[in-house]
């Protein structure tokens, strides 16, 4: 009988270790992702110029301004 609870949670343990692992790597992985299309991005919106940037935080400013509002 205790052997049985020794080995479920010799189990259970097994499974999450390796359902964290997988987390670890799908993370790790992500990220590299992320940061090459990142790099891409921003050597790309360079190019274009540096007015449209003030023009997009303006307009952020703005939906979210509203978006306050309206939940109030």
């Amino acid at each position: 009988m205790f052997i049985d609870g020794v080995n479920i949670m010799i189990l259970g343990t097994g499974i999450v270790f390796a359902f964290l692992v997988i987390i670890c790597v799908s993370m790790i992985a992500s990220s590299k992702l992320i940061q090459k299309f990142q790099s891409c991005f921003e050597s790309s919106s360079a190019k274009v110029g540096g007015s449209a940037g003030k023009n997009q935080d303006d307009e952020l400013i703005a939906v979210i301004s509203a978006a306050v509002a309206c939940s109030r």
